[in-house]
């Protein structure tokens, strides 16, 4: 059901891995490795995501997943900690009416945020919000989420991207902690981005640049640079 290598408890072990995913991600010129996954937590045997991640207990996939980043970036590659979060099945969970994982304040902290924390404690530098909504809100225009419990109470330093066709709208993705469209998206399904009304970054700053600027969202392309900065100084 999960990454065979967590049977192994083994901290170097998962360390190793990872710098052998981003040795070969730095090979092929990737600044960026989409992984690793920690969501889902399992709560679905049957979810198509499951199989990414390390284990059902968030403790464990914490440690895994930080030794994960860690080995990673120890190559001058970012990781990508995802999905941002409680994103538990793969049955309608994406568009407008995708289903809405609602959860307490004490099961998103003991349970989905935990691996979240150890991944941003382990310097990781880039997260993605997931297709789902949380507490019948877009996990990729949740306030709550990106800026309240990843920006400002874990302190999370680095870049929120989005999944592929999972930014719901523009200045409000925006102005709710989102950095970065995830690129490719809007030339290869135009049809889709027409039908579901989702700009992108640049055209929220084309348009509704006086709103995001004078909303403080100028730290986003810092928060890009900044990643991109040390990824080069984890290299000298």
């Amino acid at each position: 059901m999960f990454s065979e290598i967590i049977v192994t408890w083994n901290r170097e072990l998962l360390y190793q891995r990872g710098a052998a995913h981003g040795k070969e991600a730095r090979g092929k010129g990737i600044h960026v490795l989409l992984g690793p996954a920690l969501g889902a937590l399992g709560r679905m045997p049957a979810a198509g995501r499951n199989w990414e991640g390390f284990s059902v207990d968030p403790y464990l996939m914490g440690i895994a997943s930080a030794e994960t980043i860690k080995g990673i970036q120890s190559n001058g590659v970012s990781a990508t900690a995802k999905h941002f979060i409680a994103n538990e099945q793969e049955h309608f969970r994406q568009g407008v009416d995708a289903i809405s994982s609602n959860v307490d304040d004490r099961t998103m902290h003991e349970m989905y945020l935990w691996p979240f924390a150890d991944s941003v404690h382990a310097g990781v530098g880039a997260v993605m919000c997931s297709y789902n909504k949380v507490n019948n809100s877009a996990a990729c225009e949740n306030s709550k989420l990106m800026n309240g419990l990843l920006k400002d109470e874990l302190g999370f330093q680095g870049f929120v991207m989005s999944d592929w066709l999972a930014q719901m709208s523009g200045v409000a993705s925006a102005l709710s902690g989102m950095d970065m469209t995830m690129p490719g998206v809007y030339s290869r399904y135009p049809y889709f981005c027409l039908f579901r009304k989702k700009p992108n970054l640049r055209q929220v700053m084309d348009f509704g640049g006086t709103i995001v600027t004078h909303s403080g969202v100028p730290n986003l392309p810092a928060r890009l640079l900044t990643v991109h900065s040390r990824m080069i100084v984890w290299m000298t």
